[in-house]
């Protein structure tokens, strides 16, 4: 018998499935403008897409600041934690 042939379209599936999961978790809004523009685009004859892209891509780079921010802000142990604290 002969192994199973791989299938290709399912492997780009996935990858692309990988892609927009990644992308809707860490650039929320770049995934939203760049379907946007994929959609709406060619019939709206937007003049500079790159310019959009750029301004949103900034504001994820801010969320994600932000996001790490407080995920560090969370992580430090609270004084009354401590293990020196007195009852």
């Amino acid at each position: 018998m002969h192994p199973p042939r791989r299938n290709t379209a399912s492997d780009r599936a996935g990858f692309a499935d990988h892609i927009t999961d990644w992308l809707l978790t860490h650039c929320p809004f770049t995934a939203l403008t760049l379907l946007t523009l994929v959609v709406i685009a060619p019939a709206l004859r937007v003049p500079r897409p790159i310019a959009i892209l750029g301004s949103v891509i900034c504001a994820d780079l801010v969320l994600n600041l932000v996001r790490r921010a407080r995920r560090l802000k969370k992580s430090e142990p609270s004084p009354a934690m401590d293990h020196r604290a007195t009852a």
